[in-house]
């Protein structure tokens, strides 16, 4: 219930950025509250990875998650992915690291036992860093682009 709130919050004009919400939660985690009416995501794991969760994009270009790995493999072919530990995705933002929202993410390519690139991990590139500027508009705004 409490991730369903933050994320009501932060839909309905919340003042905070995703990545200050998720940083503050304790523990283990990993969620995946999807809008149906905006059509829209908010996918995270804790900082320390502890629970499983994995993902990939079928061939269709879907996103498949799940806390099985054979689930995710068996929907995308070949392989699965861990969903990047201390990462948040968001549908508008894409993904981002709530420890270091402010950095951009590099992608490295994860590659298997037989040299095949299968996926690829995340990292945060702390020489890079995004644009900060967030506009600011009346309160009847919709915020939910800025999750």
């Amino acid at each position: 219930i409490i991730v369903i709130e933050a994320y009501m919050t932060l839909r309905d004009r919340g003042s905070y950025l995703a990545a200050q919400v998720v940083r503050d939660f304790q523990g283990k985690f990993a969620f995946i509250p999807f809008d149906s009416d905006s059509k829209t995501a908010f996918i995270a794991a804790d900082a320390d990875g502890c629970v499983p969760f994995f993902w990939r994009a079928d061939v269709d270009g879907n996103l498949v998650l799940a806390d099985e790995k054979e689930v995710v493999t068996k929907s995308c072919g070949t392989s699965s992915a861990p969903f990047s530990k201390g990462f948040l995705f968001t549908t508008s933002r894409g993904l981002s690291n709530f420890e270091h929202p402010l950095n951009e993410v590099k992608s490295i390519p994860r590659v298997d036992s037989s040299g095949q690139v299968c996926g690829a991990t995340f990292k945060v590139d702390k020489a890079k860093k995004e644009s900060t500027s967030m506009s600011r508009v009346g309160s009847a705004a919709n915020w939910l682009n800025n999750i």
